[in-house]
């Protein structure tokens, strides 16, 4: 669990939202080294770890909007 989410539940406010949890994001990452190991073409394995890490800046942006609306809400 990131340390927006356990934060934002601590505050009561929930922040499950994202565009790919955890387990997609590894299937993506297996899928990209699954690719490299059995073609030899590291651009794929590059182009996985590329997408997960947009993934992962999108899901942290989108927790980050939710809980500060959410809170900001509540006031």
């Amino acid at each position: 669990m990131s340390y927006v989410r356990a934060k934002a539940e601590s505050l009561g406010v929930s922040a499950a939202v994202g565009p790919a949890p955890r387990e997609a994001r590894l299937v993506i990452l297996l899928i990209g080294l699954a690719a490299w190991a059995l073609t030899g073409s590291l651009p794929l394995f590059v182009t996985a770890v590329a997408a997960v890490a947009l993934l992962a800046a999108i899901t942290l942006l989108q927790r980050i909007v939710v809980v500060a609306r959410t809170l900001g809400a509540a006031r």
